[in-house]
């Protein structure tokens, strides 16, 4: 039986895939990974981007902000408040503005200011 964090790692190979039947595939890994483990923080993250990828926002925002309450009970690493900048854009997608802005603007504030590139992303609105 292969390991969580295997499962999570060959989800994210097949999340990155340009075949959609990949994105299923890595779906169905992250939904076992999370069902016995549902505070894996990687799983559930994922699974949000794969549910922002497949324009599911509700369901993107529901699993991210699990995944977004694990990292800080956990006290985890963020990369440049990644699980901000998802959440928000999920937010977004699902049309409620007010927490996209306030959760983007945390992202903002978490990010490093000599990366020019995830500002970008994230001042895009």
């Amino acid at each position: 039986m292969e390991s969580s964090g295997k499962k999570v790692d060959l989800a994210k190979t097949k999340q990155n895939s340009s075949d959609p039947r990949n994105r299923d595939e890595a779906e169905s890994l992250l939904l076992d990974v999370t069902k016995r483990k549902p505070d894996y923080y990687r799983a559930l993250y994922n699974l949000g981007l794969i549910y922002l990828d497949k324009n599911e926002p509700d369901k993107a925002v529901d699993v991210l902000r699990k995944a977004k309450k694990i990292r800080d009970q956990q006290n985890l690493p963020d990369n440049d408040g990644a699980i901000w900048n998802s959440l928000g854009w999920a937010y977004l997608n699902a049309g409620d503005l007010k927490h996209a802005e306030e959760t983007l603007l945390d992202a903002y504030k978490r990010t490093d200011q000599n990366a020019p590139l995830t500002n970008e992303r994230v001042l895009i609105i």
